[in-house]
């Protein structure tokens, strides 16, 4: 794996331009927490994979009530506002969070599960995870997207139900043969 971070490009005033330079890492601290989040990412990917489909979705159910309650009804305004700069500091304007919406910023207009939304985007723009261009086009882009780039998706893919694969216990990979070696080893093969 190359040791090196995306990080976008300043002009001469320290606006940033909206293009992503490729540095090379030469601290080993910088190195060590780089391949730390590498890690952590493969983990969580195989912990997702174990997870069955039917936990994940009540989960996702869960989160989705509580989003829905009224108790924080209080608070959007205050939110809208702090995702607002946070998504300035990011170069990303007022408008276009209204044109990613579809609608306006106002608190009657939000819901707090827009604004839950809208901070999972900014989470991923400010890891690396997606590229701001892509989720916000610039008006010289002219809404072209690469088509080589996937776009960020609404909600998460239904999972398969258990019940129509060949899974053991209902979990996709455990079906290993009797005998056979760990997870990921080479002795599987």
């Amino acid at each position: 794996m190359p040791h090196t971070r995306d990080k976008n490009e300043t002009d001469s005033r320290g606006k940033k331009t909206g293009k992503m330079l490729r540095v090379a890492l030469d601290n080993e601290r910088d190195i060590y927490e780089l391949c730390a989040n590498m890690a952590s990412r493969r983990i969580r990917a195989c912990i997702l994979q174990v997870v069955p489909g039917w936990l994940t979705e009540e989960a996702l159910e869960i989160v989705s009530a509580t989003l829905k309650k009224d108790d924080n009804a209080e608070k959007l305004p205050e939110r809208i506002q702090s995702m607002e700069a946070k998504f300035l500091e990011l170069g990303v304007s007022r408008a276009q969070l209204e044109k990613k919406l579809g609608h306006s910023l106002e608190p009657n207009d939000m819901t707090m599960a827009e604004v839950y939304r809208l901070g999972r985007v900014y989470t991923s723009i400010a890891d690396g995870m997606i590229r701001m261009n892509d989720v916000f086009p610039t008006e010289e882009q002219n809404g072209v997207k690469d088509p080589n780039i996937p776009s960020v998706p609404e909600a998460p893919a239904p999972s398969p139900d258990p019940a129509s694969n060949n899974f053991k216990d209902g979990i996709p990979g455990l079906n290993v043969p009797e005998g056979g070696g760990m997870f990921g080893t080479m002795l599987d093969h």
